[in-house]
């Protein structure tokens, strides 16, 4: 079952640093009837010719990425995403209690456009950043920096524990920190 955006909200399970009350989430259109829109705040282009070596015994080697630069669309500063992968991350964090987990959807306008997200299922006990790949299919696009991008729904769940990984971060960390 879907919780409320306003729960997940009033319980500090997600905060960002323009938001300090309910109205604030408001004004800024974060928040859908069942879900809370999340922006894209900081991209790097994944360097799919770096080695990436994942293993449960002997560690993590993560692939190079590379800081998107802006450049000028239409008067505005932009991130020109070219075909590709890239890594993405919101200002928004959040913290997942017992019984409770949380996914991300697209939002719509960006699959309609070739621009998919995917992130992994963020159990109990997980703290950090909304974090995300991005997967551009159809050609060139320009992004601006805090756009509304997906949405993040809160579910409850049984859990049978918490997640305690090396994703776990402080508010502005980026998980790549974790594997240096």
């Amino acid at each position: 079952m879907f919780i409320s955006p306003t729960t997940a909200i009033e319980n500090n399970w997600i905060t960002h640093p323009r938001c300090e009350t309910l109205d604030d989430w408001k004004q800024l259109n974060f928040i859908s009837p069942n879900a809370i829109d999340f922006t894209l705040d900081h991209v790097n282009k994944i360097d799919g010719q770096t080695e990436c070596f994942i293993s449960e015994h002997y560690g993590k080697t993560m692939r190079e990425q590379q800081s998107v630069n802006f450049v000028q669309s239409k008067k505005i500063p932009t991130w020109e995403l070219a075909v590709g992968c890239y890594d993405g991350t919101s200002d928004m964090y959040v913290e997942i209690p017992s019984g409770v987990a949380a996914y991300v959807i697209t939002r719509s306008t960006f699959n309609r456009n070739g621009l998919f997200i995917q992130s992994g299922l963020y159990d109990a006990g997980f703290k950090g950043n909304v974090g995300i790949v991005l997967y551009n299919i159809a050609g060139t696009i320009n992004v601006t920096p805090h756009t509304r991008i997906g949405q993040i729904i809160f579910v409850k769940s049984d859990s049978i524990g918490h997640y305690a990984g090396q994703y776990n971060t402080e508010p502005g960390q980026h998980w790549t920190r974790n594997f240096q």
